[in-house]
Order: structure tokens, then sequence, then C-alpha cells
């Protein structure tokens, strides 16, 4: 459990979508060994893209059409097509938000050097002002039972699974 506390643009380690990279101060952990107060970075894929060199590209005169282009077709015309800057993220898996409360499922990446949500948005919960969780995925079947817990319920199940 924590509080997101800053979001920055995470290294690009794949070269082909924009990342981000968020700061969690852990208020509480089930299990891990990460003690309250730590704050750990999590990266996820999505963030501000910068498009200003693919713009560059797009600058000039347009291409010619390829032959299976419908007839009445247009090219694109010059100059950019895209914003300077897009907000890239998946619906299910949003960017975090500085400020928003959560329950995550981390994963340590020696790779990257931090944390990943483990399965993805599966392993994501939004906390509310009466501590409650709501699963990202609320219609998974792995984690749809589980909204409306408390905090405490939700770590007291954890915990029970991980001495199993």
């Amino acid at each position: 459990m924590g509080d997101v506390v800053a979001v920055r643009p995470g290294e690009d380690i794949r070269g082909q979508a924009a990342t981000s990279e968020s700061l969690i101060h852990v208020s509480a952990s089930a299990r891990g060994g990460l003690p309250a107060g730590t704050v750990v970075a999590v990266y996820q894929t999505g963030g501000v893209e910068d498009q200003t060199e693919r713009n560059k590209d797009h600058s000039g005169s347009p291409a010619p059409l390829p032959p299976e282009a419908p007839p009445g077709a247009e090219p694109l015309p010059p100059g950019p097509t895209r914003p300077p800057l897009m907000l890239v993220e998946f619906d299910d898996h949003p960017i975090f938000r500085a400020g928003e409360r959560v329950a995550l499922a981390l994963q340590w990446s020696p790779v990257i050097d931090m944390y990943l949500v483990w399965v993805g948005p599966q392993g994501r919960f939004r906390v509310d002002d009466q501590d409650r969780v709501q699963p990202m995925l609320l219609e998974d079947p792995a984690v749809g039972s589980l909204d409306g817990l408390t905090i405490d319920e939700l770590l007291a199940r954890v915990e029970a699974i991980a001495t199993d």
C-alpha cells in the first residue's frame, strides 16, 4: 500500500514506447520486506511521448500514395501530424498520478533496477477515502472479488496466501 508522490518520464528500455517511473511512498506491506516509509520506483509502459522527431520526418513533401491506395485517396499534407507531446496510456492501466493512493502487487526487476506491477493491471488497486480497494480490472474473475475490501482485509488475504 502506498501513495504516489511523483511521476516522471522513464527510460525507454525497448526503444518502442513511452514509459513512466512513479515514486511510491510505502505505507504498509504484506510481504517482501518493504518497511513503511520506504519510497520505491515503479516502472510502467506509457507516459509522455515527444513527437518532435517524428514530426520532422513529415515536414517535407507528401510521399506518393502506394499503388493499392483507393481511387480518390489523398496523401497527408506536409507538416506536423501530431502534437509535439502526446500522452500514451492504457485504459486498464493508466499512468499513476501524484496523490493517488494505491495497493500494488510488485515484482523487482534487476534488469531495469526498479519494480514492476506484477501481472500488469491485475496487480493494481485504487484505494478510496474509506480505505477500501477497487481492482483496476473490476470484471476480472481473478481480482474482481476483492472489490470493496478494506486495506487491512486485503493485506490479511495476501499474508494468508504467502504463508500457505
